[in-house]
């Protein structure tokens, strides 16, 4: 199959910057516009949203609100003055400038034996072409000898290819969930790269992150067409089964993947409950609209664990208090492993132009001039094909398949011929 997943609808807004500083009051109560009363305290508030600590039975719930759902919020009396955010303000909810993922080497690791091993593995650009399966089994190879507790893989890219999402997914799933806490950390996940972050149970997003977008199309080079029938159906079983794999409602891959409304309620304790219709109290994509997540919306609606800007804010987000960073080589492996694939393409790109020189010479009609030129291309063909051997995905998702060599060395006998 030589279907790719291409971006189709990204139509969410970008959500705000988290502003979190942990809250002293014990006595807060929170007046939704939705006539519900909540009791407890303001833990933080960002521009536009807030985060407020339920107690039910002794047991403390954190809960994410947007301003525009709340009526009014009565503080305690902390002695500080501070005014209630405006749900009205005009300006709640604005972007703040993007923060990217910082991926350089901590300057002052925990050195406490207790601390826990994290390692970071960048997944950037294209899928299938620049990280796939044999790229995380060469870095994965490397992770071995750190022995890391977390693996975060730090997810950058605009899709890719269709046929890279399983045997990816499967290795994530089956190979490295075995010996590692993975989490997924998203600056930008679309199409192809979102179905295979679904996989993983855990998902952060940055603050200006997308996710989203999943729509199957076929693609000879200068035309696309969306997926349709049998092969659309296998490709929704693929979505539902990496949903379940993440341990979320397939119905969130699927208006990610097809026209479809999904609107969702979500009950006091946080809990969100979806729906293939607008039967639910929040619309989260209407029928006309392909799903794309803002950092915002896939916290709130429970997509997203979290969101963080650094690697210190993920950790705290996940739980871990005292943490080391490992897995650097196995992270400067997969880096190699993009950058020698760009490297080739332009050499690749080199290499095709002194090919179309050299079948020009050889189509001459001086047979001593053709011969010279065959000569040229058969060189060339012999540097492309060691050139592929070096980066095996360029079989399988650049022109320089099997087949063509063939039909190049075909055009070379016919040269031959009298």
């Amino acid at each position: 199959m030589t279907s790719r997943f291409l971006k189709n609808v990204v139509f969410a807004a970008v959500g705000a910057l988290m502003l979190l500083a942990p809250g002293a009051a014990i006595a807060d109560t929170l007046h939704l516009k939705d006539g519900r009363t909540l009791e407890g305290y303001l833990k933080s508030e960002g521009d536009g949203f807030v985060y407020f600590v339920v107690r039910i039975g002794g047991i403390e719930r954190e809960m994410l609100f947007s301003m525009v759902d709340i009526e009014r919020i009565e503080r305690s009396d902390d002695g500080s003055g501070a005014a209630d955010p405006d749900p009205g303000d005009a300006n709640a909810g604005m972007p703040a400038p993007a923060t990217e993922p910082r991926t350089e080497p901590r300057a002052d690791p925990p050195v406490s034996s207790t601390a826990t091993k994290v390692a970071f593995l960048s997944l950037e650009d294209e899928v299938g072409l620049y990280f796939n399966k044999i790229s995380m089994e060469q870095a994965s190879e490397y992770l071995k000898k750190d022995e890391p507790d977390v693996l975060v893989l730090v997810v950058n890219s605009g899709g890719g290819a269709l046929i890279e999402i399983e045997p990816m997914s499967d290795f994530i799933h089956e190979e490295l969930k075995k010996d590692y806490r993975v989490v997924a950390w998203v600056e930008s996940a679309i199409s192809a790269a979102c179905m295979t972050t679904f996989n993983c149970e855990e998902i952060y997003m940055t603050t200006q992150g997308q996710m989203g977008g999943n729509v199957a199309f076929r693609s000879d080079g200068s035309n696309a067409q969306a997926l349709e029938g049998r092969e659309l159906a296998e490709v929704l079983r693929l979505g539902e089964k990496l949903s379940r794999r993440g341990s979320r409602n397939p119905l969130i891959m699927r208006s990610m993947q097809v026209f479809m409304t999904l609107s969702a309620d979500i009950d006091e304790y946080g809990n969100v409950t979806w729906y293939d219709n607008d039967q639910g109290e929040f619309l989260v994509s209407p029928q006309d609209r392909i799903l794309t997540l803002n950092s915002f919306d896939a916290e709130r609606y429970g997509v997203s664990n979290g969101t963080a800007d650094t690697k210190d804010e993920l950790l705290r987000s996940m739980g871990v208090t005292e943490w080391v960073e490992v897995g650097q080589d196995a992270d400067r492996n997969i880096r190699k492993f993009r950058r020698n694939v760009k490297d080739l393409q332009e050499r690749a790109n080199e290499l095709l132009t002194k090919w179309n020189q050299a079948m020009q010479l050889a189509g001459n009609g001086n047979e001593d001039l053709s011969n010279q030129g065959i000569g040229r291309a058969r060189a060339v063909l012999r540097q492309l094909r060691g050139m592929v051997n070096r980066a095996p995905s360029f079989k399988t998702y650049t022109i320089f398949t099997d087949e063509w060599f063939r039909d190049r060395e075909e055009e070379l006998r016919d040269l031959r011929r009298p």
